[in-house]
């Protein structure tokens, strides 16, 4: 085989190609054959694999399963990484399914407490007076009635207990739960319970151990009678301190106080509140008359 000459390419992309030809002879017949040498470094890549005209997607993507970690509040990998076809649909039985949210039904607000719960949920407490305090006539009863007894309370404290401070301590306790419950109405809240403070002060320093005494007796026993006349006549039912008493006696004052401020101002604590309370009171309301209904038959 010698090489016969070159043949000559696009002198702008290639160098000439070497042309290599060999001849052969035989019994029955004698031919010349070349061959062509081309270069690997001239050979064409492959070209890339095309997709279907049909789909529109880009190229091949890396999807990375991820599941909800509860201990840490973030995502954690699941399994290992693939890698699918640009056109692939994803199977259902592994992809991740969307996160599942807790029904937003009245009846499921109502047990669960409206909120995240615990002890400062305020759509909670709220609900929770509010479904035994929803006649208009019984509302006004207590508006008028319940920080005299909260005042009156304290007034008990300077002249019978044994702690020179035990109503300071009380009235802050309230402030201090008020405050925490809403900032902007508990604050309003906190200055009446220093104010019912400075005035049981004044009136214990004033009336003295006897007559105070008597008209702490006649305040409250005036001022619960009207309430049970409320509940009794007005609202058919019976006052929420038979239920839960501490949550009855916390929950009074600051109930009458933004039930005022709703109605004159048409105050909040937070877009939506009134709303969502009175969805959860409405859920225990119709609740309580399932009770009531099942003992009756």
């Amino acid at each position: 085989m010698t090489p016969s000459g070159f043949l000559h390419g696009d002198v702008n992309r290639s160098p000439p190609i070497p042309v290599w030809s060999f001849s052969s002879s035989s019994a029955s017949s004698s031919s010349s054959r070349s061959i062509i040498a081309i270069p690997t470094t001239m050979r064409k890549p492959p070209l890339p694999p095309t997709r279907p005209q049909s789909c529109n997607r880009p190229s091949p993507v890396i999807f990375i399963f991820t599941e909800p970690n509860f201990r840490t509040g973030g995502l954690k990998r699941k399994g290992r990484p693939r890698q699918t076809s640009p056109c692939a649909t994803p199977d259902k039985s592994t992809s991740p399914s969307p996160k599942q949210t807790p029904s937003s039904s009245p009846a499921t607000m109502a047990q669960s407490g409206g909120g995240g719960g615990g002890v400062l949920d305020l759509e909670r407490h709220f609900a929770f007076y509010g479904a035994y305090h929803s006649n208009p006539v019984n509302v006004f009863i207590h508006a008028l009635f319940v920080w005299p007894i909260f005042l009156t309370a304290l007034l008990l404290l300077h002249l019978a207990a044994p702690s020179l401070h035990a109503a300071a301590v009380g009235a802050a306790v309230y402030g201090a739960f008020y405050v925490s419950l809403d900032r902007r109405s508990g604050a309003v809240a906190a200055v009446l319970c220093f104010l019912c403070w400075a005035a049981s002060a004044a009136l214990a320093a004033r009336l003295g151990y006897s007559v105070g005494c008597k008209v702490v007796l006649i305040t409250q026993l005036f001022c619960w009678t009207m309430q049970f006349i409320g509940h009794g006549v007005f609202e058919k039912r019976a006052p929420a301190l038979l239920d839960n008493l501490v949550q009855a006696f916390l929950m009074a004052p600051y109930f009458v106080l933004l039930e005022i401020l709703h109605k004159f101002s048409g105050y909040e604590p937070y877009p939506g509140f009134h709303a969502n309370v009175q969805k959860l009171i409405d859920a225990k309301r119709k609740e309580w008359e399932d009770k009531k209904a099942k003992k009756r038959t």
